[in-house]
This record gives C-alpha cells, sequence and structure tokens, in this order.
C-alpha cells in the first residue's frame, strides 16, 4: 500500500499477483484449467451450462463444467455413442477422503445405472414358444450385447467404490468434517445428471429404423475435480489405511419428489484428470 492508498476518493487497485490469488483461491481458475483439460482430450466443453432445478423448475442452476464428446458415429446406421462430462470444481487446501470397499460382483453386473443411457437397455436374444400364444423371452443388458463391458477403461471398471466422502480440517488435530459436501458438490451433480438424462431422445418404437431416427448410446461421468490431495480408506480392512489415490468412485442414493435414484460419481484430483 502507498501512502496515498487512503486519500480520499482513491480506488485501491490489487497487483496481477494478488488478482491471480483471489481467482485461485476461489475456485474460478480450477474451472478454467478443468475445462482446457477436457477440451485437450477432445471434448466439446461449456462452462457455467445452465440447466432448470429438477425440484423447482422456475430456478436455474449451473454446472461448473460440461464437456461432449462423441466416440462413434454411423450415419448409414444412424447410430452414435458419445461421453458426457459434468463437472463441479472444488479448490480446496484440505485433503478429501473417500470411505469404501472394493468392488464386489454385484455392483460390477448392475445394470441398473443412472450414468448410462441407452436407447434400447436390453436386446431380445431369445424367444422360447410356450405354446397357446405365449412365449418365454430371455434378454440380455445392452452393454453386454455390444461387449462395451470388455472395453478397457469402461464405465464399469473400478477396483472399489466409495460410500462416503469427507472432508478433512486442519484444527488443533485433523477433523473429519463433511459439511456441504453433499449440499454444494453431490446434489448439484444428481441434478444436472437427471437433466441430462431427461433430454435423451427415447423414441417409443420397437425397432430402431435408420434413416427415419437416431440411436443414442451416452454414458455419463458426473466429476468433482479438487485441488486438494484424496485418500481412501477400505473400510474392510483389517486396519484401516488411508491410502492417497489419483480419482476414485463413490456411490450415494438419492430420494426426492423428483429424484429416485443410485448415483455413481467420480472424485478426481485435478493433476490426475488429464491421465
Amino acid at each position: 500500500m502507498t501512502e496515498n492508498d487512503n486519500e480520499p476518493g482513491r480506488i485501491s487497485r490489487p497487483t496481477s499477483d494478488e488478482v491471480i490469488s483471489a481467482l485461485r483461491e476461489s475456485g474460478w481458475l480450477l474451472e478454467q484449467d478443468t475445462a482446457r483439460t477436457l477440451e485437450t482430450s477432445g471434448f466439446h466443453v461449456t462452462t457455467n451450462k445452465a440447466f432448470p432445478d429438477p425440484d423447482e423448475p422456475s430456478v436455474s442452476r449451473e454446472t461448473d463444467v460440461f464437456g461432449y464428446r462423441q466416440l462413434f458415429r454411423s450415419d448409414e446406421l444412424s447410430f452414435n455413442v458419445g461421453v458426457r462430462v459434468i463437472v463441479e470444481c472444488k479448490q480446496s487446501a484440505m485433503p478429501y477422503v473417500v470411505i469404501g470397499a472394493p468392488t464386489d460382483a454385484y455392483e460390477t453386473g448392475d445394470a441398473r445405472r443412472q450414468e448410462q443411457m441407452f436407447r434400447f437397455p436390453s436386446v431380445e436374444t431369445r424367444r422360447i414358444d410356450l405354446g397357446n400364444g405365449r412365449a418365454r423371452i430371455e434378454s440380455t443388458p445392452a452393454r453386454k450385447y455390444l461387449g462395451l463391458d470388455k472395453l478397457p477403461g469402461n464405465p464399469w471398471e473400478t477396483e472399489v467404490i466409495g460410500n462416503q466422502l469427507t472432508r478433512l480440517d486442519r484444527k488443533k488435530a485433523w477433523v473429519a468434517d463433511n459439511r456441504g459436501i453433499f449440499t454444494s458438490l453431490v446434489y448439484p451433480l444428481v441434478k444436472a445428471l437427471s437433466y441430462q438424462r431427461s433430454q435423451s431422445n427415447r423414441s417409443s418404437n420397437i425397432m430402431h429404423k435408420p434413416g427415419q431416427e437416431w440411436a443414442s448410446i451416452d454414458f455419463y461421468y458426473p466429476l468433482i475435480v479438487t485441488s486438494a490431495p484424496l485418500f481412501f480408506v477400505d473400510a474392510t480392512a483389517e486396519t484401516f489405511e488411508a491410502k492417497e489415490v489419483p480419482w476414485v468412485r463413490v456411490k450415494r442414493e438419492i430420494k426426492s419428489a423428483k429424484i429416485d435414484g443410485l448415483f455413481r460419481i467420480d472424485v478426481v484430483t485435478f493433476g490426475s484428470l488429464a491421465t
């Protein structure tokens, strides 16, 4: 501060470093860095994407960063596969901790995913005639029928799954505190995901008609991107140990008047986002 900064009518001006520091602390630059990283990975990116609140349609909400990338397209088949990334950014100097367990067969095989949108969730593979006009139909999940569950890095491929997310605060000792995590991170992502799903075009036709309509498969990745370190604790281990990890998936069940389901959200450190 100079001797003239306190003069009446004089506006105090921060230095460039002070401006950048203020923006960094507020998280604005983390949003821009995240958007740029996704763009480098081939995503079409929008920041501060607006959507109506599912619980209060007259209220507009925003997603920090939204990205779309088309993985496959066939004009001949009128068919495409895409990925939609929905991101909430959290600038923090305090570490985040996920508590959970190794992924079991039920978690891996659960086909009722909010994070996937198939035009036909299952595919008829066999019809057995039972006589008298009756038949038994056998089907398989679309992701298995198409072989998507065998692709490296597929959305169901994770070694552990969390059920609790908390943040550590430094006082006289480290204290775990999850206040605000649900309302400021988890629920906004769930609302944004629910809205994006509602926008997917689903035809009532039993058979897909190339040239007349498009069939799409969409995979959604709700992400919490943080500047803070991230730890995982296996609650099933004989001895608890907090291991620092680049990312981990958390599962939360939501039941409200407009939203009902099991949602999976990836928590990732910004330094690991590009990998």
